[in-house]
């Protein structure tokens, strides 16, 4: 399978196209321009947002010789996006087969979750993430499925964007041509790419600084739990550099990114100045240094008070979930130095540059290896499968990456019977990318046992309470099809009595009245 994916930079817009066989992912081409129409990660002229895109994805095309991929993955940014927290709780209707918590089970109790949260119909749903499970009384459940349990609850995580935003998206995309597709957080994107099994046990805060904003990500359990969005990226580095030494923006910019080679061979920097005469400004590597450096520690500080103070100061993200330390990303993280400044303001983390955890991807390795690149490679992760288990996304569509369990019983000795084998008269009982519809399996049904032989349980009364599904077993009554215990036996037992003699019944007699009277 090909995937395409688009990251909406403030600065670039990028595309990628990769094949994928589910767990290896080749990179096949890569395009980049210089983002028009898109500003702090918002939208503000449409015409120069498609141009930009359609370069990109055309760029790509070139590169690969290809235009043909199955699956497209935009990013969303942060700015556009907000999150909450929200629980559910869901009755689970254990069949007479004791078969344990399902795919079913699990997406309805996060299909409740997310109504429950109210989200309305200005908002967009982008992403629907499971956080943490329970069952019955059991918590930090990871993967139910199969568990034996009365009820299941659930914590999501729920991303959402303002139904307008949503809808300029979706229609710059439309107008590149591209009209199928799936939205993902920028913030979700890096977590996916950046952190692997260590970070997820433990916890840890992702930090993109890009051109126009910081996207953070907090990710513990398995999930992203929030993230966050400060816009303060490298564009401002580049601003004050041309404002405080009088120098053109696309100056001011060159030397930023070239600025640790300069730093290494010289002490005094030429360039032009920012009027439109032809006469050169110099410049001390020194005062350059000291310009660009203020910003760096100042956006810095920025972010360490923003995770200290979020969402309280005395229960901060900081403080809970920096077990695996603080790692950074994006195009700010490549100026000369960077990490030392950053270990002098995070002074009591661990503090790393991110890599791509999951070590998954074959070919362009020195684009893997850029952290720029780190948003738009997490789209692709994303699109090969490298989600959130149980999630749902942009589209409702509920993935699962869980092994579905491909046995039913159909017969009165309860003998599984295997829906592979039987692939030609049976449905598939769950896709493993489902959408709202629920699939029911297609089952032949089998002729009704008698109450003496067997005890049947009637679950078929369902009520639905706000999303929540609660089983309701009807009251038994002497019928056919149900019996209890108690009914059983007597029915046995004037059975046994109504085959006996005449004679063996006043012989009974007889003898219960000699027992009495002794």
């Amino acid at each position: 399978m090909n995937i395409l994916a688009i990251d909406l930079g403030s600065l670039e817009t990028k595309a990628v196209i990769a094949s994928t066989d589910g767990k290896k992912i080749r990179i096949l081409g890569v395009g980049r321009q210089a983002t028009r129409g898109i500003s702090k990660g918002e939208i503000i002229n449409m015409e120069s947002a498609v141009n930009s895109i359609v370069k990109a994805v055309d760029e790509a095309s070139k590169t690969c010789n290809t235009t043909s991929y199955q699956k497209v993955v935009v990013n969303i940014s942060s700015s556009y996006t907000t999150s909450e927290l929200q629980k559910a709780s869901f009755n689970i209707q254990r069949d007479a087969f004791g078969n344990g918590v399902s795919v079913n089970d699990i997406s309805a109790a996060i299909r409740a979750a997310r109504d429950r949260a109210g989200v309305g119909e200005d908002y967009k749903v982008i992403h629907v993430l499971p956080v943490s499970f329970k069952i019955d009384s059991q918590e930090n459940i990871e993967d139910p499925i199969g568990m034996s349990a009365n009820g299941i609850d659930v914590k999501v995580h729920i991303i959402k964007s303002k139904i307008t935003s949503y809808q300029n998206i979706k229609q710059i995309l439309e107008r590149a041509g591209i009209h199928t597709f799936e939205l993902v957080s920028s913030a979700y994107a890096n977590s996916i790419f950046n952190c692997g099994e260590n970070e997820k046990q433990t916890g840890a805060i992702v930090i993109d600084m890009g051109g126009h904003t910081c996207d953070i990500s907090i990710q513990n359990h398995n999930s992203l739990l929030y993230h966050l969005n400060l816009k303060v990226g490298s564009h401002h580095i580049t601003n004050d550099l041309a404002k405080a030494v009088s120098i053109s923006l696309d100056s001011a910019e060159k030397i930023k990114l070239s600025f640790g080679d300069m730093k290494s061979r010289c002490e005094v920097i030429d360039a032009p100045k920012s009027d439109d005469s032809d006469s050169m400004q110099s410049m001390k590597i020194e005062t350059v240094s000291h310009i660009m450096y203020a910003r760096v520690k100042e956006t810095l500080m920025f972010l360490l008070r923003l995770l200290n103070e979020k969402p309280s100061p005395e229960n901060s993200f900081y403080s809970q979930y920096s077990g695996s330390g603080v790692i950074f990303t994006g195009g700010m993280t490549k100026m000369c130095d960077f990490l030392e400044y950053a270990r002098s303001v995070f002074h009591n983390k661990a503090v790393k540059f991110g890599t791509n955890s999951c070590d998954c991807f074959e070919g362009f390795d020195e684009y893997v290896a850029d952290r720029a690149n780190s948003c738009v490679l997490g789209l692709c992760m994303y699109g090969a499968g490298y989600y959130t288990n149980y999630e749902i996304n942009s589209n409702g569509t509920f993935k699962t990456k869980s092994e579905i369990d491909k046995t039913i019983i159909t017969s009165e000795k309860n003998t599984p019977v295997n829906l592979a084998q039987n692939s030609s008269t049976q449905e598939p009982v769950f896709a493993k990318e489902q959408g709202i519809q629920q699939v029911a399996p297609s089952v032949q049904e089998t002729p009704k046992p008698t109450p003496t032989n067997h005890i049947q349980n009637n679950h078929s009364g369902l009520k639905s309470d706000n999303g929540t599904k609660i089983a309701t077993q009807e009251k038994n009554t002497k019928t056919d099809e149900n019996l209890n215990i108690k009914d059983i036996m007597l029915d046995s037992e004037v059975s046994n009595n109504s085959s006996k003699s005449a004679l063996h019944r006043f012989w009974d007699k007889i003898v219960d009245m000699i027992l009495k009277y002794f």
